[in-house]
């Protein structure tokens, strides 16, 4: 990870009655914060039967073919009071638009929003990329450590302006995000717009982070390295794997998310492609959010 040392901390709340009594829920600013100790979803993950879910989940999700491939995955969190553990989730977010909107969604796409996921980063995990199609979200990590860095639309607009990138026509966005990320510097941080608006978290098990609408990320997996008597590699790796759970939030127009999702379905329209399904699908987001 890049000169993290520069870059500004996330937000942190140390409990989850600071979380409650700050102006976090500020509906325009669109910044991403942590939270040390949630302590009520903590204790709902320490329920016999989630915390044996949670397990199961550690255990299965690193086999899955994608997993191998690209050391990262979910999968449907499918466990009695999945929807008590959301609803928990969901109300530790800035405002969550999803259930003032669901008429205007699809089924499919409903489910799409509101699926509580496990998730899984395995050991040297390195992902640069838009954060879950652009859409908020909200993580609760239960094992491992990682550290990650967030920046959103307009700044890696900027990104492109200072490498000199230009998006081609057959270009979808999430690509041209991955391009911009794969070449962020140090020397970005020299400019002040790019330090101002990029946000540094090293993770741990235990703690929630909400991330905003528009926003991508650079995020790695963390092995803890042990002295004499260290353990044995396979046991680092597996002690590395970082599991959660997370689920998705939208906000409202007038917060400064919504503005960069606005601003990336219009860059998006333009793609010539057969099939622009992301641009289709954020008009679609974008439309049930409006008045």
């Amino acid at each position: 990870m890049k000169a993290v040392a520069k870059i500004k901390a996330m937000k942190v709340f140390d409990a989850e009655s600071d979380l409650q009594q700050n102006d976090w829920k500020n509906e325009t600013e669109s910044l991403p914060y942590v939270c040390k100790d949630p302590k009520t979803l903590k204790t709902m993950l320490d329920e016999p039967s989630i915390k044996t879910a949670l397990n199961l989940y550690r255990a299965q999700i690193p086999a899955q073919e994608n997993v191998k491939a690209t050391a990262r995955g979910q999968m449907p969190f499918m466990v009695e009071r999945k929807s008590r553990v959301s609803e928990k989730t969901k109300s530790s977010t800035p405002p969550c638009q999803v259930s003032k909107v669901s008429s205007k969604f699809s089924n499919v796409l409903l489910s799409n929003l509101t699926t509580l996921s496990a998730t899984v980063c395995a050991h040297k995990m390195v992902h640069y990329g838009i954060e879950r199609n652009g859409l908020g979200n909200t993580r609760m990590q239960t094992h491992g450590r990682r550290q990650v860095v967030l920046i959103n639309w307009t700044e890696i607009r900027k990104l492109a302006a200072n490498h000199g990138l230009t998006r081609a026509e057959t270009e979808e966005v999430p690509e041209f995000i991955e391009r911009c990320l794969a070449a962020f510097d140090e020397s970005d941080l020299d400019s002040e717009d790019v330090l101002n608006n990029t946000y540094y978290h090293d993770m741990h098990a235990s703690e929630m982070m909400a991330i905003p609408m528009g926003y991508s990320s650079v995020e790695r997996t963390v092995v803890e390295t042990a002295g004499a008597g260290q353990a044995p590699a396979a046991q680092q790796e597996k002690e590395a794997l970082v599991v959660g759970l997370r689920v998705h939030y939208l906000e409202g127009p007038g917060s400064n998310g919504y503005k960069c999702l606005q601003a990336m379905c219009a860059s998006q329209e333009h793609v010539k492609i057969d099939k622009n399904q992301t641009h289709q699908y954020w008009k679609t987001v974008l439309a049930a959010m409006t008045p």
